[in-house]
């Protein structure tokens, strides 16, 4: 998640929806040597609704917290989103984790992306924590 505050990005991405439309370039310039679809495919289903799948080789906690260091990061201050695994896949197999991801489109609609969001995140996976971040707060808890 520290990665995803603190990582430069391009001028030209302002919102998260950018920073999705451009993230397997990015990708590809910093883990490079990987085969041809060892990447994310990221599906925008609607307005504030994504499907990415985990055809990385990345492990899965990793790819969940670089996307939610990214949405708390890039959408507005008071936006909830929503990052969870679509399915629990079961260990040592070569199927993808698909992750859902929402958000609160009205919000964004008032402002363009800045830093420092309050957002809210529940995971309803085995394999993941519980972690909320309280509106107004910076410290996200686990329980």
């Amino acid at each position: 998640m520290k990665a995803a505050q603190l990582a430069p990005l391009s001028p030209n991405i302002k919102t998260f929806e950018d920073l999705l439309k451009n993230y397997n370039a990015a990708y590809r310039m910093t883990i490079r040597n990987q085969p041809p679809g060892d990447e994310f495919l990221i599906e925008f289903l609607s307005a504030g609704h994504v499907q990415i799948t985990n055809n990385s080789p990345l492990p899965d906690n990793m790819t969940f917290g670089a996307f939610w260091g990214f949405a708390r990061r890039l959408l507005p201050p008071g936006t909830h989103f929503l990052i969870r695994p679509s399915k629990v896949i079961a260990p040592n197999t070569d199927e993808s984790t698909v992750f859902d991801v929402t958000w609160n489109v009205e919000s964004q609609a008032r402002h363009v992306g800045r830093s420092g969001m309050s957002g809210q995140l529940h995971l309803n996976s085995k394999d993941f924590k519980q972690v909320s971040l309280a509106p107004g707060s910076s410290e996200a808890s686990a329980f």
